[in-house]
């Protein structure tokens, strides 16, 4: 059994199979924390939402075959993301956040006025 073993450990050693096993492990643990992190960043592009998408498709279906509900209308939507049919937006083009318009005060127009 010891000879085994060692026969084992050389080739092991060898080919490397123990080293390339835990270089695996140690990169899929980082890829997990990279891509919590990448989920719970504010996207501002929109390539920053088909990575955002990517990422939730490839951490909850990597072999990318559920048919349930969401799941084919998610990977829809990064396709026409990713190549979309009519380009009408340009990738590097920012999203707007929607706040409701204030009323400008009628300081603030008279401020608005006023050269310094």
């Amino acid at each position: 059994m010891l000879r085994l073993r060692r026969r084992w450990n050389a080739a092991d050693r060898r080919i490397g199979y123990s080293a390339s096993l835990a270089k695996a492990q140690d990169l899929a643990r980082f890829e997990g924390i990279a891509g919590r992190v990448l989920i719970s960043l504010q996207p501002y592009y929109i390539h920053d939402i088909a990575a955002k998408l990517h990422c939730m498709l490839v951490m909850y279906d990597p072999e990318l075959r559920k048919e349930e509900t969401p799941w084919p209308k998610l990977r829809r939507m990064l396709r026409e993301l990713i190549q979309p049919y009519w380009s009408v937006i340009e990738p590097q083009s920012r999203i707007r956040l929607l706040r409701p318009k204030t009323r400008e005060t009628p300081f603030q127009e008279k401020r608005g006025r006023i050269a310094v």
